[in-house]
Order: C-alpha cells, then sequence, then structure tokens
C-alpha cells in the first residue's frame, strides 16, 4: 500500500507542476500570454494526471480488498510484478486516451477565442470551429475509462470490504478500519480536488485572444500563437481590498494619504496598490494619485 501512496503523491505533484507555475507567473505578469500548442500540452497533463488518480486510487482499493478479505494469500496476489504493472497501467492508459485528443485538437482551426478559466482544461474544445465526431467519441471514451469505471470499482470494493469486515468479529471490524481509513481520506480529498476543475469555470476569470502569424490569416497555422489575457489581478486586488477595507478604514485618513479630500478609504488603497504595482514593473517610476 505505502508504494501506491508514494505514487499518489507523485502524481499530484506532478498535477500540480501542470497548473500553478504558470498560474503565478500569470498572477506576477501583467500580460498573460502562451501558445495553443503550451495550452494543449497543459490539457494533456491536466487530464492525464487527473486520470492516473483515479487508476492509482483504484489500485489501493484493491490492495486493501486484498489485505482484509484475502490476508493468507495478500503477499501471493500482491507481488512486486503486480503492483508494477498496476503503476504502468495507471500512467500508461490515461495518457493514451488523452493524447487522441489532443493530438485530434492540435490541427483543427480556431474560431473563438475566448475560454472561460484560468488555465487550459477542457474548455479548449469551445475554441474549435468543428468538434470533430472522433474527439467526441474518445472524450466519452475516457470520461467512461478514467473516472466512472474506476469510481464504480472502488465503490464495490469498499461494498465487499464492508460486508466482510460485519461479518467477523470487532477485533477485524478494527483493524479493517484502522486500514481503510487512510484509503478514504485520500478519496475524500481526491473528490474535493476534482472539484477545482469547475471551479474556474464559474468563475469566467480570463480569455483568449488570437495573436496571428501574418497580418491576414489564411488558414489554421496562423492561429498557432496566443496571448492569454485575464482578469486575475483585478480578482486579486477586490480581495486584497475586502481584506484592508477593515483594517484600514478606522486608521487611514483620506486626507493625510492622497492630499484629495474628495477620495475615500477605497481609493487611497487602490492607489496604494497601484502604487506598488508600479513600482514592481518599473522601480525607478512614482504613481500620481488619482485625479
Amino acid at each position: 500500500m505505502y508504494i501506491f501512496i508514494a505514487a499518489l503523491l507523485l502524481n499530484s505533484v506532478l498535477y500540480s507542476t501542470t497548473i500553478y507555475p504558470k498560474l503565478l507567473i500569470d498572477f506576477l505578469s501583467e500580460k498573460q500570454v502562451t501558445t495553443y500548442s503550451a495550452c494543449l500540452f497543459q490539457f494533456f497533463m491536466f487530464y492525464t494526471l487527473g486520470g492516473s488518480e483515479f487508476f492509482l486510487l483504484a489500485a489501493m482499493a484493491y490492495d486493501r480488498y486484498v489485505a482484509i478479505c484475502k490476508p493468507l494469500q495478500y503477499h501471493i496476489i500482491m507481488r512486486k510484478t503486480t503492483v508494477s504493472i498496476f503503476l504502468i497501467i495507471a500512467w500508461l492508459v490515461p495518457a493514451c486516451h488523452i493524447a487522441v485528443q489532443a493530438i485530434g485538437s492540435a490541427n483543427i482551426k480556431l474560431c473563438d477565442f475566448n475560454i472561460k478559466g484560468i488555465f487550459c482544461n477542457n474548455a479548449v474544445y469551445t475554441l474549435l470551429c468543428e468538434r470533430s465526431r472522433l474527439i467526441t467519441i474518445f472524450g466519452v471514451v475516457a470520461l467512461l475509462d478514467l473516472a466512472v469505471l474506476p469510481m464504480l470499482f472502488i465503490v464495490f470494493t469498499y461494498t465487499k470490504i464492508f460486508i466482510v469486515s460485519y461479518q467477523r468479529c470487532k477485533e477485524i471490524q478494527k483493524k479493517a478500519a484502522e486500514t481503510c481509513l487512510p484509503h478514504l481520506l485520500v478519496l475524500i480529498s481526491a473528490s474535493v480536488f476534482f472539484v477545482y476543475d469547475r471551479v474556474p469555470v464559474m468563475w469566467k476569470t480570463s480569455c483568449f485572444v488570437p495573436v496571428p502569424k501574418t497580418p491576414c490569416p489564411s488558414g489554421p497555422q496562423d492561429y498557432r500563437p496566443v496571448a492569454l489575457t485575464s482578469h486575475i489581478m483585478k480578482t486579486l486586488e477586490r480581495l486584497i481590498l475586502d481584506q484592508l477595507r477593515p483594517i484600514v478604514r478606522p486608521h487611514l485618513d483620506p486626507l493625510q494619504f492622497t492630499y484629495q479630500p474628495r477620495l475615500g478609504t477605497e481609493d487611497a488603497i487602490i492607489y496604494l496598490l497601484n502604487h506598488v504595482y508600479t513600482h514592481l514593473d518599473q522601480p525607478a517610476s512614482t504613481a500620481d494619485p488619482p485625479g
């Protein structure tokens, strides 16, 4: 089981590196820029490692099933070869599924450059002029193979574990609960984490803008470079304002801060943030108070 936990942790680290480094760059950059090929690569890694997460959780569920329901055969069934096969399947099968979709989307002309989200996920398909039937079919197959079937297998496995544990003594039930608790916590955490895939779509925080290679684009290849512009900084500014306003309001005198009586506390805070942003980009420049 510890091998699967280590593999799950490694998969989570790789999963995070497909999102957060680029997201951090977008936070610190005035203008967010990416390419369509980089977007497809992020899409590929995002769903490949996400599918691997479900497969690893299913492998852990089977490992717990063998340990509790067939304890005498555990070392025979869960050999190093079996564990290696499970790990290879967990990383190879999702990669093959998602690669077909990513390659199929690579040469399709883009008609729309507005994407809802702060990274490249399934919303990439909304950019295509025409979504091929092959991509749609493989999308359904990938959903079934990478998410639905592993979850059904996990539910079936734990149902068997609960039935077997219920029929035995309390000592066996306690041991089964202690054995399955770490996996259940990981499973719940993974389920909550995957909700994050829907949150950016509802926030509608970013959009794609085309940057053609030539002044008069004539084909899909002219749209390969893409600029990503987002409202992340505005959202961050609003969050900072919400946190600073109750702290600053009792102590900040707008007259002393801005020397302009008509400006309120919020205007003073915005001026402070703009002043900081300006000095981050141009250390020698100064920002004038808003008129």
